[in-house]
């Protein structure tokens, strides 16, 4: 049970729409599925490593702002929905050579790929290093502060550290004045813990 959580959601008027250049990649939260207790463990047959974790996709515009949403799986049926809804037609995309990501010039977008397989990170402008920077700052917060997250709560954990990111140009009384101004839901505590 973790100690702490954000018990109110951000509720945003009009969604995100990130322009110009975005950098996209997912990302997996959870522990291992060997360090689980019996009745917690997955019972997972895949063969993947990753396949006991919370797959969590990232859109960053560079200099602007950050999404962050679980998805079902790393599957372009998955990725590209997400993608449409919240990248401008148009959009230079930077991502890596996952093959999900190569029907991304088809809806409309400009798509550069880096090399991550063969041990390339940059060339030029064409990167994932803004992306894969806010997963370090997500990560170090959840493990480092709330050291455990549930499944369940995991997007509301990403609604907190993508609205610390988006609002980041804000001082401490402006942030929060604004995240209690956009906060419709209150959160009872037997909705928090029931299954």
């Amino acid at each position: 049970m973790p100690i702490c959580i954000l018990a109110f959601s951000l509720s945003f008027k009009n969604p995100v729409l990130l322009t110009k250049e975005v950098e996209v990649d997912e990302t997996f939260i959870g522990g291992k599925e060997g360090n689980r207790h019996y009745n917690k463990k997955k019972k997972v047959t895949v063969g993947s490593a990753k396949a006991d974790k919370i797959v969590v996709l990232g859109l960053i515009e560079r200099n602007g702002k950050v999404i962050a949403k679980v998805i079902t799986n790393t599957k372009a049926e998955s990725i590209l929905p997400v993608i449409d809804k919240h990248v401008e037609k148009g959009a230079t995309m930077l991502t890596d050579e996952w093959y999900a990501y190569g029907q991304v010039d088809k809806l409309g977008y400009q798509h550069k790929t880096i090399q991550h397989n063969l041990k390339i990170y940059v060339v030029g402008k064409t990167h994932t290093n803004t992306i894969e920077n806010f997963w370090r700052v997500l990560k170090r917060g959840l493990y480092g502060i709330y050291h455990f997250t549930s499944e369940k709560h995991l997007n509301r954990y990403l609604d907190e550290f993508t609205a610390r990111y988006n609002t980041r140009e804000l001082g401490n009384e402006e942030r929060f004045e604004k995240f209690l101004g956009q906060s419709d839901l209150r959160l009872k505590y037997q909705t928090l813990i029931q299954n």
